[in-house]
């Protein structure tokens, strides 16, 4: 016999709980606002956001993993931010260019930036109650300068250029700005319908009449060609292994990304 110091153990412990029956499919989980960045994580590797940063490098590390066959990326999301969101639908792509089958699961939500990082998926499956769709763009901001007179409150900027202080939280838009800010409104906008046609194999005047910011159960995304399929969970398995070549009645193990911390790798 060999003794093995104890947190050695634990950690040979954790890497043989991997070696479960059948072949592995990575469960990337996305739930929350979309946000970029890095979130953290907390103390056990925890988050209520979609942190972008984070959830590319979840993506990636379950792309570069050979034991994982597929993909399920879940998720329950209202959106948020569209730079955020592009990074996470580059991480998908990347890992379908790499072999990997990736399937969406949704939730209870998945619209706007949560419909964005979906629309590569090889597979798209929604409950029939899902919100989803959301095919638009929502920007703008709140100019507190003339509310803060309003209670004695005096304010000062100072800004080099004529669009220096175009975020300012005091000003309101002027003019000039505003029809920038609603040019780069549109611009985003046709990306996001142009990803959905290519990702969804629609042509784009189809999406075009099904996007407009509009909200669509799941049961009607899937009656328009938005999600492929009306399921939970256990319908997303069934897609994974059929992208597979998994036989239907075998069993798989499921890794979970981001990975948890555990309590020793927290300490």
């Amino acid at each position: 016999a060999q003794n093995v110091p104890g947190l050695q153990y634990v950690r040979v412990k954790l890497a043989a709980s991997r070696l479960g029956k059948g072949p592995h499919v990575a469960l990337v989980g996305a739930s929350g606002d979309i946000v970029e960045g890095s979130a953290g994580g907390g103390l056990f590797g925890g988050s209520s956001v979609i942190a972008s940063d984070d959830m590319a490098r979840a993506i990636r590390d379950a792309t570069n993993d050979k034991d994982i066959k597929a993909i399920i990326l879940r998720v329950d999301s209202p959106g948020g931010s569209v730079t955020a969101s592009d990074q996470i639908l580059d991480a998908v792509k990347k890992a379908q260019a790499a072999g990997k089958p990736v399937v969406v699961s949704m939730g209870g939500v998945a619209a706007s930036g949560g419909y964005y990082i979906a629309t590569s998926a090889d597979k798209i499956v929604a409950e029939p109650g899902t919100i989803t769709g959301s095919i638009g763009v929502l920007t703008g901001k709140v100019a507190i300068g003339k509310s803060l007179g309003m209670i004695g409150v005096g304010t000062d900027e100072v800004g080099v250029g004529k669009n220096a202080l175009m975020n300012s939280e005091i000003m309101p838009y002027t003019p000039d700005q505003l029809t920038s800010l609603n040019a780069q409104a549109d611009a985003i906008y046709a990306d996001f319908k142009q990803k959905g046609a290519t990702g969804r194999k629609l042509p784009l005047a189809k999406v075009q009449e099904i996007a407009r910011g509009r909200v669509w159960t799941g049961a009607d995304a899937n009656a328009r060609g938005l999600v492929d399929q009306l399921g939970g969970f256990w319908t997303a398995v069934d897609q994974v292994k059929k992208l597979s070549g998994i036989p239907a009645d075998q069993r798989v193990t499921f890794e979970r990304y981001p990975r948890h911390k555990s309590f020793f790798d927290a300490i």
